[in-house]
């Protein structure tokens, strides 16, 4: 349930993020061009790569603290 309701929200943003014209009101077709862009940024690629460690590092010192916990209880 709780990933369906996650794509009812991410897929509009997807599809509006998808348009090729540089003006919000105008149509332009489909273009990935965007998502391109992204990929070549290395701030944005160096901040995403921070994040994963970070988001790594917590995920196994709460495993080690859950287990403990677990043991304890």
């Amino acid at each position: 349930m709780a990933v369906v309701l996650l794509l009812v929200l991410v897929l509009p943003v997807v599809w509006l993020q998808r348009r090729h014209s540089r003006l919000v009101t105008v149509w332009g077709g489909f273009s990935t061009k965007w998502y391109g862009e992204l990929l070549q940024n290395e701030q944005i690629l160096s901040a995403a790569a921070l994040s994963v460690k970070i988001a790594a590092v917590n995920a196994c010192l709460a495993m080690v603290l859950g287990t403990l916990a677990g043991f304890a209880l």
